[in-house]
């Protein structure tokens, strides 16, 4: 984010998309969104389409939009220029085949801030980082499922977080696509012309002589 100032009222938005989809579909919805100073991290699980839907929307928030006068790289998470998103994000983690679910609610928290010794996330140690980084949330999630206390405290998972700067570096890699592009390049319908399409009348698939 922009600065912390925006927490509330970014969380709340991510909050009510996935709440707004879940009341949908009557489908739960799973994962853990989570913030420290200006990072924020969001994992979820679900059904494909519930998930397409969720992205869609936080994408074309206005949190996210962009002015056309600047560039995505102009996003400054120190908030020096106002006109640029309260939010910028990244996937950095996507898999459509996963067999069954890890965590067994959608959590929604904030937490002490800490600082990662992991701020260097380039293209060459980017698939390590994420697979590091998926493996420590998926063992987060196995853990709150057999936790059997009320109150949801992460502190007890405080190795397996991520640190504010790991997150933020997730930001700016280009080894990922941003929120908007992924939405663009992978969620949607493709129409695709094909050249015998084009005369008429259309010629069969086979021809018999």
């Amino acid at each position: 984010m922009r600065n912390e100032a925006d927490t509330s009222d970014v969380l709340a938005v991510h909050r009510q998309i996935v709440e707004e989809e879940v009341g949908k579909e009557k489908v739960n919805v799973t994962g853990l969104l989570m913030t420290q100073g200006v990072a924020i991290l969001h994992f979820l699980e679900g059904p494909n389409t519930s998930i397409q839907r969720i992205l869609m929307q936080l994408s074309d928030h206005t949190h996210f939009e962009i002015p056309s006068i600047y560039n995505r790289s102009d996003f400054d998470p120190n908030g020096r220029d106002a006109a640029v998103p309260m939010q910028q994000g990244r996937i950095v983690y996507n898999i459509e085949d996963r067999p069954g679910r890890i965590y067994p609610e959608w959590y929604s928290c904030t937490i002490q801030e800490r600082k990662s010794g992991t701020e260097d996330v380039n293209s060459e140690n980017a698939k390590d980082v994420v697979f590091d980084l998926s493996v420590k949330l998926l063992e987060i999630g196995k853990r709150l499922s057999v936790d059997t206390s009320e109150q949801l405290d992460l502190s007890k998972h405080a190795e397996n977080l991520p640190g504010k700067n790991l997150i933020l570096a997730f930001t700016i890699c280009d080894a990922f696509c941003t929120l908007p592009e992924f939405v663009e390049n992978y969620i949607g319908s493709y129409h695709v012309e094909i050249e015998s399409e084009q005369t008429w009348p259309l010629e069969p698939l086979v021809r018999y002589f």
